[in-house]
């Protein structure tokens, strides 16, 4: 039994590097996505982005994609956690307007809100994944109230972590 507890954990761990090194290269590219000049264009490109990231975090962990699943997640992670940086968003692509200096600080704070965002969200889905890859955790419960809820719980505390 401990061979096999051995494998699992090692197995864990190493889906877990996988999954992280996706979440940083979708960060990298939200960050991008967020320094674009053009106001409001980041939100278009993110969604697509974080979508990609978390498909790829749920292929990483050995279970079939779920379209829908995933985007009802997500839409209501980021808007139950990230109302504050939402707030952020908005006031930085409103700079975006601004010729010069307004497009360049927009642009910045609005990179920096994008890849923190992106994190926070893969990490917390990382977490999900880890929970299912347990067995404390159902594969099918993450679209419903309880996955939806420990996935909130899980992107706040990233979010607190990455500020």
């Amino acid at each position: 039994m401990n061979t096999l507890q051995n494998v699992q954990i090692a197995s864990l761990e190493e889906k877990k590097r996988h999954a992280q090194a996706a979440v940083a290269t979708a960060s990298l590219a939200a960050a991008g996505e967020g320094a674009a000049p053009i106001p409001f264009s980041d939100c278009a490109l993110l969604i697509p982005t974080q979508l990609g990231m978390i498909a790829t975090i749920t292929v990483i962990f050995g279970f079939d994609v779920n379209k829908s699943i995933i985007t009802t997640l997500l839409s209501s992670t980021i808007g139950a956690g990230g109302a504050t940086l939402l707030g952020k968003t908005v006031v930085t692509n409103l700079l975006k307007f601004i010729p010069g200096v307004g497009t360049v600080a927009g642009g910045a704070i609005s990179a920096g809100t994008a890849g923190v965002i992106t994190a926070a969200l893969g990490e917390a889905y990382i977490g999900i994944m880890e929970l299912v890859f347990k067995g404390d955790m159902s594969i099918n419960d993450i679209g419903t109230k309880k996955g939806k809820e420990k996935m909130t719980t899980l992107f706040k505390q990233e979010l607190k972590r990455n500020r």
